[in-house]
């Protein structure tokens, strides 16, 4: 698909452009399982994502550097999650520890997968927004992240509130009979 639309979201969407991020899980839980994932590694990818979030800010700002971000982009923002995977993995103490406790985060946990339903129509939703508002949207870079970001996690936890939580609390009221393996 992605070589008949190479200009299509299909290699925006598709599972080969989200390769980066998946490779990063796999590692992160191969080097768990190894018990090779230790507290250098960890400092080692925290300084890693301190320098990718810096050359994301610096490629997505300068036009020179556009097809830089063009094609390192996913994966410098790959690099600081899997790093706060990392450490959240670790039951982080300090500062860390405090931010993956706070119930800011453990509110977007409960609403997360609203975000990555959401995500990506909640960013068409900005660019029609703009368009129909005769608004110039931001340039690639964090000015966009945060907007689309914002309008994410309102139709998230819209969503929760208004339709999964309510359907969770249905739960109660049916019966499972397991099913005998084998049959």
């Amino acid at each position: 698909v992605i070589f008949y639309f190479p200009e299509g979201p299909a290699r925006y969407v598709l599972t080969p452009a989200a390769f980066d991020a998946l490779g990063a899980g796999a590692l992160l839980a191969a080097l768990e399982a190894s018990d090779r994932l230790t507290d250098g590694l960890r400092w080692r990818l925290a300084i890693a994502a301190a320098v990718a979030l810096a050359l994301f800010s610096l490629t997505s700002q300068q036009a020179s550097l556009a097809g830089i971000n063009f094609v390192f982009g996913d994966f410098l923002m790959v690099v600081p999650l899997a790093a706060v995977v990392a450490w959240a993995g670790a039951g982080a103490k300090g500062l860390i520890g405090r931010l993956a406790a706070s119930s800011v985060v453990r509110y977007l946990g409960r609403i997360s997968y609203g975000i990555y339903l959401y995500h990506f129509p909640a960013l068409a939703a900005v660019f029609l927004f703009c368009e129909y508002a005769a608004l110039q949207l931001p340039p690639l870079g964090p000015i966009r992240f945060v907007i689309a970001s914002v309008v994410t996690v309102a139709i998230a936890a819209t969503s929760w509130h208004l339709l999964e939580q309510p359907l969770n609390g249905l739960k109660s009221r049916l019966s499972y009979t397991p099913v005998p393996v084998g049959s």
